[in-house]
């Protein structure tokens, strides 16, 4: 602890100080410019000398952000020569992943189980084409069926989605179907009419396995696989650091209950007021959500919260600013 004593600042030095590796969700509350990414690396190195620790993973939200991790977390076990010390826990490089990792391998082990040749990521082009197709052929038969019913003076009107022009149809169930994933619901209902109902029905058909025995999907959709199977991606003897934790989405929040449920130790670092991956999906307010869902959990899972607001990179004035143009209900959800 010397050495933190020396590098750390009162907030900091406090939340490695008390931060207990117990089952459960600790969340630590860190604005932009407070070094939680340093408090990170000595959690690190203090996982590495907890005897109940068997293994430590860290998740990440890019290949980047896990590289620059585990970087720093090596350099200050060496300077700390834990690698010298026989009971510290080793860290190693496969346990520092990206959540789209994660979902990956989940996905090559399940396609395996069933008999699969491999799993095949598609892109966005690609998922839209076989829309496209699928809507050429729903509103070919719609035609078909509308003239009958016109010819029997049955006239029916036609869903929202079977009236606009198909590319458009195409762009807003690829978003809907994206949305659903990440905020973990049922991708197929009928909020949108028969036509987007079957469109979807169809693709969720034609991703789950083609004629050669493969998995089709996209990441999105491998990340709501492994949400929705209740396997958790690490065990009790575990602790799982997520950093940045304010990006993910609802459904990526659902993978990390899976493994509080199974005991797990988890510690979550991030700034819910940053709303700026929004757009991606990520989950307004994830880590009071998570808490929340731990605390509704029976029994309760353990919650603990630490803050760590002190600003180191950015001037009061800079700060003062970016303040006035948050959210109301950021202000108002901050204590």
């Amino acid at each position: 602890m010397s050495l933190a004593s020396q590098r750390l600042g009162p907030e900091q030095l406090r939340i490695v100080e008390e931060l207990s590796f117990e089952p459960g969700v600790s969340a630590i509350v860190a604005g932009a410019g407070a070094g939680k990414t340093r408090v990170l690396t000595f959690l690190f190195a203090k996982a590495s000398l907890d005897p109940s620790i068997r293994s430590i993973h860290l998740l990440t939200a890019t290949r980047a952000s896990k590289i620059e991790a585990f970087d720093r977390c090596t350099a200050l076990r060496l300077e700390l020569k834990l690698d010298q010390i026989s009971e510290a826990t080793p860290l190693d490089i496969f346990n520092v992943r990206t959540i789209h990792s994660i979902a990956f391998s989940h996905a090559k082990r399940f396609n395996a189980s069933i008999g699969g040749t491999g799993v095949e990521i598609v892109g966005k082009s690609a998922l839209g084409e076989r829309l496209d197709g699928i809507l050429a052929t729903l509103l070919a038969n719609d035609d078909e069926t509308q003239q009958e019913e016109e010819a029997e003076e049955h006239p029916r009107q036609k869903d929202v989605v079977a009236q606009m022009p198909r590319a458009h149809a195409v762009e807003l169930l690829l978003a809907v179907r994206m949305e659903r994933l990440r905020l973990n619901r049922d991708v197929v209902n009928a909020d949108l009419g028969p036509t987007a109902e079957a469109a979807l029905e169809r693709l969720c058909g034609e991703l789950m396995q083609d004629e050669h025995g493969k998995t089709l999907s996209d990441f999105d959709g491998i990340i709501a696989d492994l949400a929705s199977s209740g396997e958790p991606i690490v065990y009790e003897d575990a602790v799982l650091f997520v950093d940045e934790a304010q990006d993910l989405s609802l459904c990526q929040v659902q993978i990390l209950m899976n493994a509080l449920r199974a005991g797990a130790r988890v510690v979550v670092l991030g700034d819910d007021s940053q709303g700026i991956f929004l757009f991606a999906g990520a989950h307004a307010n994830t880590l009071k959500t998570l808490l929340a869902l731990a605390t509704e959990e029976q029994p309760p899972i353990p919650t603990t919260r630490f803050t760590l607001f002190k600003n180191y990179r950015s001037t009061d004035a800079i700060v003062d600013a970016a303040e006035r143009l948050l959210p109301k209900v950021d202000v108002e959800d901050r204590v």
